[in-house]
């Protein structure tokens, strides 16, 4: 490959977004680390592009295994250009009904996983003054809705913390990027977790 090829690091690889952006970054020349709790689901994409894709096991959620990874993907593979916080989780739930385990999973996942994946990457770039961090947000982290309010709440957060990011690392090369799909019917809500129990909230979350 030439010189001006480029490494990703995407989290969440083996469906929806994460699958369709790793795929379209291999096809045009790429090196890209692909990531997911299972990864036996991209041997297609490695096979595929052997020279390019690298396959790694990571739950965002482990931060020890998440250290290991990006160690990893920097000293084995090649220095990361892009970071993409894509994996995400779904909860669907009234503010009531959702439980402690619930939500705090949809935070683990969508915040605190893709705020430490950032804090775990973030030095190689500094010491190189270069880079790029993309998360993948919503237009719920603009706009709140019923049903929802804890999934949008994590991308409010992890909205805020990419904007004072963007102004802290400017100085230093480094670019970070927000974006926000509105609705897609990924594999994340298709296996999205419902918890209507009370049924005060029916006419409200089914309409």
């Amino acid at each position: 490959m030439g010189s001006g090829q480029k490494t990703w690091f995407i989290t969440g690889c083996s469906t929806g977004f994460g699958r369709v952006l790793a795929t379209h970054v291999l096809r045009r020349g790429d090196r890209v680390a692909l990531t997911a709790r299972n990864p036996e689901t991209l041997s297609d994409l490695v096979d595929a592009f052997p020279s390019q894709a690298r396959a790694y096991r990571l739950d965002v959620s482990n931060h020890e295994e998440m250290m290991r990874v990006v160690e990893d993907v920097e000293y084995d593979f090649a220095p990361i250009d892009y970071l993409v916080n894509n994996a995400g989780f779904v909860a669907v739930g009234t503010i009531e009904e959702l439980r402690p385990a619930d939500y705090r999973k949809v935070f683990e996942t969508n915040f605190f996983g893709a705020l430490e994946l950032i804090r775990t990457v973030l030095p190689f770039m500094r010491q190189r003054r270069s880079g790029t961090i993309i998360n993948i947000s919503a237009l719920g982290g603009i706009v709140a809705n019923a049903g929802l309010g804890y999934y949008c709440a994590s991308k409010h957060a992890l909205e805020a913390v990419s904007e004072a990011l963007s102004e802290e690392v400017a100085p230093l090369n480094i670019r970070v990027l927000i974006v926000e799909p509105g609705q897609f019917r990924t594999e994340a809500m298709a296996k999205r977790f419902e918890a209507l129990q009370i049924p005060d909230y029916e006419d409200v979350l089914r309409p």
